[in-house]
């Protein structure tokens, strides 16, 4: 099957669909993104990490401003675009600190407390509706996190505390991400996140300045690259369907997580953290097949 036959069958999916797909393939990328940065950051300082990483992100948008011009960075709202990276910023601060001092799995399985963040707020500021089945499937799968987390029946790491508390932060980027996508581009927003997470981090990056290896930065250049496709692939997710209804799909994250980690860490998850990710699985597919059934039923209007 040919690129173009693929596309076509891709565009005629509902949008529901669509946008589950591309939170899946955000979700696997994200996962490598996250162990390659963890491989570095027991090296480097947490905010020399972060600089080149995005620093490293200008290599996957110089094709998009060379096609655009520098007309993709004409924003309807400028004061959003930073205030959005104002707090993707904070988030990815204390994010990037966290990150050495647990392992990938536990990473991934706290940052499943994000839905539930995110489908408040979906609900309170963008006045999505946010149906039964949604709810269920977000609160059985945040059981699933309790499981693997297992509060009061084992310790909570500083590293732990930290990377809990960067879940409601960036939370409220994504939810920023999402009203921004109604006033501008996909290309538009990730150019400007890009920019200025590079300026944002630059003088902390100094303040604890350590000149990477050669291995540092050639990882460090793919975690650039692979970290801006998956930022598009989230951002073109709520693009194209409602925040609420693909952020299940990140629950599979933790099954990229836990192999990754493996793989590159050698930390073997215990039983209690295949349990619960079997439980947000399971609440994943559901969900998914009930919203793609609901989307089949359901005439898109004419674009203006």
């Amino acid at each position: 099957m040919s690129v173009t036959s693929l596309r076509a069958a891709f565009a005629r999916l509902p949008p529901t669909a669509q946008g589950l797909c591309w939170i899946l393939a955000s979700g696997i990328m994200f996962q490598i993104l996250n162990a390659g940065l963890r491989y570095v950051s027991l090296d480097l300082p947490p905010m020399v990490t972060s600089f080149f990483r995005f620093l490293f992100g200008l290599v996957f948008i110089a094709p998009i401003v060379f096609r655009m011009g520098f007309a993709v960075f004409r924003t309807n709202r400028a004061s959003t675009q930073v205030l959005r990276n104002v707090v993707h910023a904070s988030a990815f601060a204390i994010w990037y600190t966290a990150l050495p001092l647990i392992p990938l799995a536990e990473m991934t399985a706290i940052m499943f407390t994000g839905p539930l963040f995110i489908t408040i707020g979906a609900a309170l500021f963008l006045r999505e509706k946010v149906r039964w089945r949604r709810w269920a499937a977000i609160g059985i799968g945040f059981v699933g996190v309790l499981v693997i987390i297992r509060p009061g029946f084992a310790e909570v790491s500083f590293g732990t505390w930290l990377m809990l508390s960067s879940v409601p932060v960036i939370a409220a980027s994504q939810l920023i991400a999402k009203a921004q996508t109604k006033f501008d581009s996909t290309q538009t927003i990730v150019c400007w996140q890009t920019v200025l997470l590079i300026l944002f981090f630059l003088p902390p990056a100094l303040l604890q300045w350590q000149t990477p290896t050669w291995e540092q930065l050639v990882i460090l250049l793919g975690c650039g690259l692979i970290g801006s496709a998956a930022n598009m692939a989230m951002v073109q997710a709520f693009q194209v369907a409602e925040i609420s209804a693909v952020q299940p799909m990140m629950f599979l994250n933790i099954v990229w997580a836990s192999i990754l980690g493996y793989l590159v860490f050698a930390h073997t998850p215990d039983i209690w953290t295949f349990i619960g990710a079997g439980v947000i699985i399971a609440s994943t597919t559901y969900i998914a097949r009930r919203e793609a059934q609901r989307s089949k039923t359901i005439v898109p209007p004419p674009e203006a």
